[in-house]
């Protein structure tokens, strides 16, 4: 009787959380820690657009949105991140993965950066990750497993459609 989201949040626990908070031997590999597939980004990716264009058509019954979310994702590994960028379309259509040294995607990242970076002194703070600009939200993350989960996935599509239903009201 468990929801298909009930079952990913269990079955991420058993296989990737509890693997990591109590591994079997010191030397074993953290799996939390472990670097993502292609197919760990596209999996959070289709859960975080599912759950987001779910959520958006309950959110504007009776009015249908006129559009969906898809995902773009992006491993960047001489940074040790990942990119994934939402942008709105009027269709549904399936998550890819873009090749880091596109235009776009260094123009998307020195945007972040100039918008994310403050200086005092000598040092850099970062002050976050997820960063909004005209029909597109982009979203770094470390390439660290445990950060693109299905269970990370749904809980990222909470803080994202808090973002988005109370985004009109920042901005009056």
């Amino acid at each position: 009787g468990l929801t298909k989201e009930e079952i990913a949040l269990i079955e991420d626990t058993c296989e990737i959380y509890e693997k990591s908070a109590t591994p079997e031997r010191y030397e074993k590999p953290i799996k939390t820690l472990q670097k993502t597939s292609e197919q760990d980004r596209l999996q959070y990716s289709k859960w975080l657009c599912n759950t987001l264009n779910n959520w958006i058509l309950e959110a504007w019954q009776p009015d249908r949105p006129s559009f969906f979310f898809c995902a773009e994702s992006t491993k960047l590994n001489t940074l040790g991140q990942v990119l994934i960028t939402l942008y709105k379309t009027g269709r549904k259509k399936g998550n890819i993965e873009v090749d880091p040294k596109s235009k776009e995607i260094i123009n998307a990242l020195k945007r972040i950066s100039d918008a994310s970076v403050s200086e005092k002194g000598s040092l850099s703070y970062l002050r976050g990750i997820v960063f909004v600009e005209n029909e597109k939200i982009h979203i770094l993350k470390p390439d660290m497993l445990g950060k693109w989960t299905r269970s990370a996935a749904l809980n990222d599509a909470q803080d994202l459609f808090d973002l988005i239903i109370t985004f009109p009201k920042r901005n009056t």
